[in-house]
């Protein structure tokens, strides 16, 4: 929280590049693969802090569920951060999606934040089993 109101972390480039690192730590003491996709069509885009936050906390919240709970061995990240629009896709080759567990609050967490990002959260089970979480969207703050 407190990089996101960093006045010189404030492109789209520098939330890319934390949320490689928020991912790579999430990921180090498991034997999970993971494969990324980050790409950033205008890296110096500043961000609104709210928006780079909002993005940093749902790839977080979304990796970490995967982490914890799918019993996966892959997992994969796609973050693509254009000037107005964005797409967040995190998928797994796990257990799949059972519902929200009882008393938790991460997937309410990620659709505040999706809304507030201008996209919609989206939560499948393929068949053959697995997790897709997907957000796309434009953002609705974009400069800071």
């Amino acid at each position: 929280v407190v990089w996101a109101a960093e006045p010189g972390a404030d492109t789209a480039k520098d939330v890319v590049e934390r949320v490689k690192i928020t991912s790579a730590r999430l990921i180090e003491r498991s034997s999970i693969l993971l494969q990324t996709d980050f790409r950033v069509t205008h890296p110096e885009l500043k961000l609104h802090p709210e928006v780079k936050r909002d993005i940093q906390l749902l790839v977080k919240e979304a990796l970490n569920n995967a982490v914890k709970y799918s019993q996966a061995q892959n997992i994969s990240i796609v973050l693509h951060l254009g000037a107005e629009q964005f797409s967040f896709r995190i998928s797994d080759d796990g257990i799949g999606y059972k519902g929200p567990r009882e008393g938790g609050h991460g997937q309410r967490n990620m659709q505040i934040r999706a809304a507030r990002l201008g996209g919609e959260l989206r939560i499948d089970t393929p068949p053959g089993g697995g997790m897709v979480i997907e957000v796309n969207g434009t953002f609705t703050r974009s400069l800071g």
